[in-house]
C-alpha cells in the first residue's frame, strides 16, 4: 500500500507547487487536492495524480464534461445543500484591498472547479467518483498526446483538402446553401491566415 501512496503522495505535493498550479485560486486548487486525493485512496500510483493535475489545470470543463457522461457522477456534481453567504462582515472587511482580491480571484474561478469540489471534497461521493476521473483524466491525456502526433500542418491541410473534395451541394443533401457559405467563408478566412503568415515568414527570410 504504502509503495502506491508515497510515490503519488509525493507527485502530488510536487505537483501542486508548480508555477501552473500555484497561480490558481483557493477554490481551483483545493478542488484539484481533494481529487487527488481521492485517487490516492483509490490506491491509484503517481501517473494517475499527474493525470489528474495536468488535465484540471488545462481544462477543467473538458473533465467535467467527461465525467458528465458517467450517470453515476452526475448527480454527484450537486450541492449537499445550499450556499450559505457570509454575514457580520465589518466594513472594514469589506473594504479590505485583500478582501476584495481574494472575492475577485474566486469570482473568476471556472464552475467545472466548483462542480469538482462538491464530487471530491466529501468521502462518500469522492469514493464513489474516484475511479471514473482517474479512468477519465486517463484517456483525456492520450488524447492529447495523439493529437499533438498529428499536428503536422501540411496533413493537417490535406486532410482539410480531402474533406472538402467529399462536400456535396446536391439540393438533396443541403437545404441550407446560406448556412454552407457562412461556412465557407470561416474556411476562407483560415486559408487567408494562413497564407498571410506564409507571406511574413518569407519577408523576414530575404
Amino acid at each position: 500500500m504504502d509503495s502506491i501512496r508515497q510515490p503519488a503522495s509525493a507527485e502530488l505535493t510536487d505537483k501542486m507547487k508548480s508555477k501552473t498550479t500555484s497561480k490558481l485560486s483557493k477554490t481551483a486548487k483545493d478542488a484539484i487536492h481533494s481529487a487527488c486525493f481521492a485517487a490516492i485512496n483509490n490506491q491509484d500510483g503517481y501517473q494517475a495524480i499527474r493525470d489528474i493535475i495536468n488535465q484540471l489545470t488545462k481544462n477543467p470543463e473538458r473533465v467535467v464534461a467527461t465525467l458528465s457522461q458517467n450517470k453515476d457522477v452526475v448527480p454527484l456534481f450537486k450541492p449537499s445543500g445550499p450556499k450559505v453567504a457570509s454575514a457580520g462582515k465589518s466594513k472594514k472587511n469589506k473594504e479590505d484591498p485583500l478582501q476584495k482580491l481574494a472575492a475577485t480571484e474566486e469570482a473568476d474561478t471556472p464552475e467545472a472547479y466548483v462542480k469538482i469540489a462538491n464530487v471530491f471534497s466529501k468521502p462518500e461521493s469522492a469514493k464513489v467518483a474516484a475511479g471514473s476521473l482517474v479512468e477519465a483524466t486517463a484517456n483525456l491525456e492520450e488524447e492529447d498526446k495523439e493529437n499533438k502526433k498529428q499536428t503536422n500542418p501540411i496533413q493537417l491541410i490535406q486532410r482539410a483538402e480531402s474533406s472538402l473534395a467529399k462536400v456535396d451541394l446536391s439540393p438533396t443533401v443541403v437545404d441550407n446553401l446560406n448556412a454552407v457559405a457562412r461556412a465557407l467563408a470561416k474556411v476562407d478566412e483560415q486559408v487567408q491566415r494562413l497564407s498571410n503568415e506564409i507571406a511574413e515568414m518569407n519577408k523576414e527570410k530575404k
